[in-house]
């Protein structure tokens, strides 16, 4: 004897949904600078990417899934971590945007989310590179030793930015050829 489980369709969808929710990438909570530094200090040895971007500015979005997409093919075993930080700098920015824009750009989970709201990290980075504007728009790469000391970040390896409100400090973004440098510094482990 055969028995047929049925599944109301409201029923199906709910878990669905749930299942669907569950893989949403996790978006920590920017309380103050040093949560940044902390994800940051905690993947020392790795060679990491530090991405400040507003979740509305369809240039900075474009620029993550690039990134994203690039950095997809470097095998899972390499030692890199990617930092994205959502800073509102556009009307429409808030925790829900930032919340869907993590969902439709991660690739793996070597990337981890912040919001900024209170663009703490942006403002902080503004002082450090001693930028006219907030420090949004910018793509940092970082080698594996760079230390973020409280009051002083390191200088990245190599930057690249989207926003000309900064000047032109550093070359427009380009996701190959930040990838390419990406993979410069993994060195072998971007072979594995």
């Amino acid at each position: 004897m055969s028995t047929t489980l049925r599944i109301p369709i409201v029923t199906m969808l709910a878990l669905v949904a749930t299942s669907l929710a569950a893989a949403e990438p996790t978006l920590i909570d920017v309380d103050t600078v040093r949560t940044a530094q902390d994800a940051f200090q905690k993947a020392r040895g790795d060679v990491r990417i530090l991405a400040i971007v507003s979740p509305t500015s369809v240039f900075g979005v474009d620029s993550v899934r690039a990134l994203e997409s690039d950095v997809a093919s470097i095998p899972a075993g390499a030692a890199l971590q990617v930092f994205v930080i959502w800073t509102p700098t556009n009307g429409g920015d808030d925790l829900a945007v930032a919340r869907a824009r993590s969902a439709e750009v991660v690739e793996g989970d070597r990337t981890t989310f912040f919001w900024d709201r209170r663009r703490q990290v942006a403002h902080f980075l503004q002082g450090t590179f001693e930028l006219p504007g907030l420090a949004e728009g910018m793509f940092l790469l970082y080698d594996r030793g760079a230390d973020w000391k409280v009051d002083e970040p390191p200088l990245p390896t190599f930057w690249m930015q989207r926003n000309d409100r900064l000047g032109r400090r550093a070359p427009s973004f380009d996701a190959k050829t930040f990838a390419t440098r990406v993979r410069e510094l993994l060195g072998s482990d971007a072979a594995r």
